[in-house]
């Protein structure tokens, strides 16, 4: 397990599957997205946005990514705070967009 510190988050990495484009099945290592989802699993003691906790879905700047470590089927990487881009808070109508922002509630 990874314990964060300083201003570290462990994010659980959603999305980690194989995409298939023209019938041709690219792994995600080969393909990596400027961001990807997860869940918050720890969260170190100086992270400066009291609003990330624990169990939030959030977004989070790829090239941020520091450690990556597999534990079965789950893959959890360490990031610092300032690499979360969105907090997610739901579902679209619309099918082309992946989540939503609620940004009136995280305005300081």
């Amino acid at each position: 397990m990874i314990i964060p510190l300083q201003n570290y988050l462990v994010i659980e990495q959603e999305g980690n599957e194989e995409k298939m484009i023209n019938g041709i099945i690219i792994p995600p290592k080969i393909m990596p997205e400027k961001q990807f989802e997860g869940t918050i699993v720890s969260v170190g003691p100086y992270v400066k946005d009291r609003d990330l906790k624990a169990g939030m879905k959030v977004a989070v700047n790829a090239y941020g990514a520091m450690i990556r470590r597999k534990e079965g089927k789950k893959e959890y990487v360490l990031i610092r705070d300032v690499d979360v881009i969105a907090i997610l808070t739901g579902e679209s109508a619309d099918p082309n967009m992946r989540f939503t922002v609620d940004i009136d509630s995280h305005r300081g």
